[in-house]
């Protein structure tokens, strides 16, 4: 696998190990949504809330999210079958169309933390999530060393910054947490240039629950 899809892949899938929930099952009744992309906007109903896509950006299909986590989620609309499963994954380009350029990515993610007593708010989730990744032999620098809270369209995201070198490749990732109805919903924006960053963070900033 070249390094390229690495970047747009690899470090999501620690979620699938380190979270799993107790389960005891879900008191709602609301079927789950995976949600979908239409006009540049990115709408789900269960979890009530819009994002905007950046512009000309390439979106994942459902069925592609939940092959990157090898999960066979894929249809299932029981929250309390939920484990852990990708939401939105918009990339600057088609993965595999680019050999050298780097690939800056959205990518929001959904945990079922129903019964997890070690998680009673988004900052709790994101030190553990930093904990499995310190675990992992490659070098990452935190500059915060809490989880600052950031209020986006009135709703609070504990948000975390990862700095990571791996080769001679350096970027950047920031984590932004909420929970919502039993689940950690979490977006990772990942990117190495400046002017990456201020693309996603301007997409992410339209972030709106309803």
């Amino acid at each position: 696998m070249k390094a390229k899809k690495l970047h747009f892949i690899l470090y999501i899938l620690f979620f699938q190990l380190i979270f799993v929930a107790c389960n005891t099952g879900n008191s709602k009744h609301d079927d789950f949504d995976y949600g979908t992309v239409d006009k540049g906007i990115y709408n789900n109903s269960y979890f009530r809330f819009s994002v905007k896509v950046p512009a000309d950006w390439n979106t994942l299909t459902q069925e592609q999210n939940q092959n990157l986590m090898n999960k066979n989620t894929l249809g299932s609309n029981d929250p309390s079958k939920i484990t852990t499963v990708i939401l939105l994954t918009a990339s600057q380009f088609e993965p595999g169309k680019t050999d050298s350029t780097f690939n800056s990515n959205m990518i929001i993610l959904a945990e079922n933390i129903k019964g997890n007593t070690r998680i009673r708010n988004g900052s709790d989730y994101l030190r553990l999530t930093r904990q499995a990744l310190e675990k992992e032999p490659i070098i990452r620098q935190y500059p915060d060393s809490n989880a600052p809270v950031m209020k986006i369209k009135g709703s609070d995201f504990s948000t975390m910054e990862v700095t990571t070198t791996d080769g001679n490749k350096t970027y950047s990732q920031k984590y932004y947490t909420i929970l919502v109805n039993d689940f950690a919903l979490t977006a990772i924006l990942t990117y190495a240039t400046e002017d990456e960053r201020i693309v996603l963070e301007n997409a992410f900033s339209t972030i709106n629950f309803k």
